[in-house]
């Protein structure tokens, strides 16, 4: 993955690029393991999608695809967190990660599609 690094004169820009994922994680905090879904991920952070509610927090560790990094909250936005990384990523895990995503998101995606059907079918409670 190509870096960007920021100079003084491109204040307000990303220093790494953004890989769009959309895959299920969670992240673990001290009140416990919470599920959320990773919109883009970089060397530098990450922006989550909660799938539960999560009060006051400031730090986690972000745990996907075999991967985990600790990470702390840079800014929240209703059920969006933005994570900034203590260590920034090796761009041989955001290659990784892109390698698998497609795959995981596909089998995710076929899970949530069968957990709906049992719901209408009466089978199981979401």
């Amino acid at each position: 993955m190509t870096v960007v690094r920021q100079s003084s004169s491109e204040e307000g820009r990303r220093d790494y690029l953004r890989l769009e994922l959309g895959v299920l994680a969670h992240i673990e905090t001290l009140e416990g393991r919470k599920k959320v879904e990773i919109i883009d991920l970089s060397q530098g952070g990450a922006r989550v999608k909660l799938l539960a509610p999560v009060e006051n927090i400031k730090d986690c560790v972000l745990v996907w695809l075999g991967f985990d990094t600790y990470a702390t909250i840079g800014r929240r936005d209703g059920d969006e967190l933005g994570l900034v990384f203590d260590v920034p990523l090796r761009p041989a895990v955001i290659k990784k990660t892109r390698e698998m995503a497609p795959r995981i998101w596909r089998n995710d995606s076929v899970y949530l599609s069968a957990m709906a059907r049992d719901f209408v079918e009466g089978g199981h409670s979401v």
